[in-house]
């Protein structure tokens, strides 16, 4: 059992809504776990494990064009993931995880500019969700 911070950043398009103005758009989420693992190989030099995880998660998407805008949310979700611990020694190793996550949030649509949120968009509540696949390869460090 343990604790486990993540921070995503998504890819997404770039896309252009004229010939002189550029928009982009920027996603990214942090999340944070209560690990629970059931290991069911434990060699000295390898781990094969099963991971459930409980999330609580912040996300904000953001678009800067003409019409700047921001969705800032948080909610609750959970992932399952197998993972693969490979020790080269006593200390340092690699992990192989992938998981599948899935997370609802209640968004807030917030604007930069007031006068054109008044104007064009007003400040609703929107419903998200996120699921799909996460693959990750990381070092480890094992005291």
């Amino acid at each position: 059992m343990g604790f486990l911070f993540e921070h995503n950043g998504f890819i997404n398009q770039h896309n252009s809504s004229s010939d002189t103005v550029e928009s982009f758009n920027t996603v990214s989420s942090s999340n944070i776990c209560i690990s629970v693992k059931f290991k069911f190989l434990n060699k000295n030099q390898n781990n094969l494990y099963l991971e459930i995880l409980p999330v609580y998660s912040w996300l904000a998407i953001k678009n800067q064009s003409h019409f700047p805008y921001e969705i800032t949310s948080n909610g609750f979700g959970f992932q399952t993931a197998l993972g693969w611990n490979h020790f080269f020694n006593k200390h340092f190793g690699f992990n192989l995880h992938s998981s599948y996550t899935a997370i609802k949030y209640k968004s807030n649509i917030n604007n930069s500019d007031p006068f054109m949120a008044n104007l064009y968009y007003n400040p609703q509540t929107i419903n998200l969700e996120y699921t799909g696949f996460v693959s990750s390869l990381g070092l480890l460090v094992r005291f």
